[in-house]
């Protein structure tokens, strides 16, 4: 996650990157319009890609070094195989992330 000001900020987990995104002032002391950009791993190829442009998985069987992991796919053909090996309860993009959802997703986690 990289600040407006120039502040970098590296994250264990796909979910902790979110937690911070999306308490920002709480987690960072910034509000969220100070985010300039998020990039994250695509899960099966590696690359590193916008986290506003991923689709994401939670809810699979995939475990990170926080818990169940957070699974960012770029393509919904990704996001079909993944589902197809490793299952997961919810798929989403950032965008439609609100209080509600933020709070099922890390009530799973």
């Amino acid at each position: 996650m990289v600040l407006r000001d120039g502040r970098t900020y590296y994250f264990c987990s796909n979910g902790c990157l979110l937690r911070a995104w999306h308490l920002s002032d709480t987690h960072l002391g910034v509000a969220a319009d100070a985010i300039d950009q998020m990039r994250v791993r695509d899960y099966f190829t590696g690359l590193t890609v916008s986290a506003d442009a991923v689709w994401w998985v939670a809810g699979s069987d995939v475990i990170g070094p926080m818990g169940r992991a957070f699974v960012a796919l770029d393509t919904p053909g990704a996001v079909k195989a993944f589902k197809e090996r490793h299952g997961g309860s919810h798929v989403f993009k950032l965008e439609q992330v609100d209080q509600q959802l933020f709070d099922t997703l890390f009530a799973i986690h």
